[in-house]
């Protein structure tokens, strides 16, 4: 079956949730779900407008196995969280201090990417760097991909391996291990 949701229709970013809902971000931010048939069930408007009260150049979805939407600003940093009946639950990220050259712990410099596994932590690409966050979106850690490479995507399979496209065009793979 066809679904011709995008006829005459930009995107920043499109991905398909775990229950087959397809998710689909404005050039304006706003984020749309579809059902499985092609119809409209949900759109939240604007969001970096909205809730920030500035425009917002590239931003990047993720969906959890709960539902819950990810949207990530690149020149904002900002990260917003919604249920899935579309309300706010959450905003954290955001810029380090300009003029610093030390990152500070759940900031960023130029975020390109989130993902989240299945176990709801959140993973946010910074330069060279992946940081992670928990399903409460606090902070835990980080971890450096290959020296010289900036990361532009990141993706978890059904196994929690995570594969990482960097600048120069490879693939990293890195197997994530459960929470302790």
């Amino acid at each position: 079956q066809e679904i011709r949701v995008l006829e005459n229709q930009l995107a920043n970013d499109v991905l398909i949730g775990q229950d087959g809902s397809l998710y689909i971000v404005g050039p304006d931010q706003t984020i749309s779900r579809y059902d499985q048939d092609g119809v409209v069930n949900l759109q939240i408007s604007k969001v970096f407008e909205t809730h920030l009260g500035v425009s917002e150049i590239a931003s990047h979805l993720a969906v959890d196995k709960l539902g819950n939407m990810y949207l990530l600003g690149e020149s904002t940093a900002a990260i917003f969280k919604f249920a899935p009946d579309g309300t706010l639950l959450d905003q954290f990220g955001g810029k380090y201090e300009s003029g610093s050259d030390q990152r500070q712990p759940g900031t960023f410099g130029y975020p390109k990417s989130i993902a989240v596994d299945s176990y709801g932590r959140i993973f946010v690409s910074d330069w060279d760097i992946v940081m992670v966050f928990d399903a409460n979106d606090q902070y835990l850690d980080y971890f450096k991909i290959t020296e010289d490479m900036n990361v532009q995507d990141l993706a978890f399979d059904e196994n929690d391996y995570l594969y990482v496209l960097t600048d120069d065009y490879i693939v990293e793979k890195y197997e994530i291990l459960a929470p302790e």
